[in-house]
């Protein structure tokens, strides 16, 4: 095939030298035409002249477009090409996903890491399982205390056993915050539910209609970190109530209610 010369303003030689067919090269010099004052073959010749923009990435390639080589990237020295185009492959969702395992060094179920990442739950596991593939994500199914019982949860963490491929990668992806974990902001924590040795099970208990119940177990229990969830978390109102009630009315629980409420107002 003939060269085709940078000068050529011929319509062929348009659509050779912009990788345009040749009716799209005629109507970009038809559209010169209806310009005034502008020299037609001048400006043409221009644009030709002109560096060509860069292709766009596609968003079906696995790899990294070519003009974001390797050599020319700020990656650390010795970095495996393959995991840094690997790195540059991942979506956005994919690397809020492995942001939120980062924050949870334990494990978490997929719907907590959905909460952490902002992304949904069913991508969130799509994500989950691309990158177990990749070798940087591992699930676990672990007993874990949920209250009274004992739960069997699918924990998804960061996969550092056995390979270097999960640290390498996180070390070309940027930390972020993540979003504030979803409770349930109306009930006990299940820390907590133990305190609850009688009556209604701390699981059905709720703050909204109970909380008198949950202000006056607490605040006067013997667990230090539930008296202090209790006296920051309950409505002013409810630890009021609860002021009034035997054994908080006076002495170290009394005062704690009256710190707390002072703070409030404060």
């Amino acid at each position: 095939m003939r060269a085709v010369k940078a000068t050529d303003t011929t319509h062929r030689g348009l659509a050779g030298a912009l990788s345009v067919s040749v009716p799209t090269a005629r109507r970009i010099a038809a559209l010169l035409d209806t310009v005034p004052g502008i020299d037609p073959d001048a400006r043409l010749r221009g644009l030709l002249a002109a560096p060509r923009p860069l292709p766009r990435r596609s968003r079906t390639s696995p790899t990294p477009p070519p003009h974001r080589s390797v050599a020319n990237s700020p990656v650390p020295l010795g970095t495996p090409a393959r995991l840094v185009a690997q790195s540059r492959a991942l979506t956005n969702g994919e690397r809020r996903v492995i942001n939120a395992l980062r924050h949870r060094p334990f494990g978490a179920t997929a719907r907590a890491v959905a909460g952490l990442s902002g992304v949904s739950v069913g991508h969130t596991r799509r994500c989950l399982r691309h990158l177990e593939r990749l070798g940087v994500a591992r699930v676990d199914i672990q007993a874990r205390s949920w209250g009274y019982s004992q739960l069997r949860r699918r924990l998804w963490r960061l996969d550092y056993s056995g390979n270097s491929r999960c640290a390498q990668m996180l070390g070309l992806l940027t930390r972020s915050p993540v979003r504030a974990a979803a409770t349930d902001d109306d009930m006990v924590p299940a820390e907590f539910w133990f305190c609850f040795w009688s009556g209604t099970p701390a699981d059905q208990l709720r703050i909204s209609t109970d909380g008198l119940l949950i202000a006056e177990t607490l605040v006067g229990g013997h667990h230090p970190a539930a008296r202090l969830w209790a006296l920051n978390t309950l409505p002013a109102e409810v630890l009021r109530r609860c002021r009034s009630l035997r054994g908080c009315d006076t002495g170290k629980n009394a005062a704690a209610i009256d710190a707390a409420l002072a703070s409030r107002r404060g």
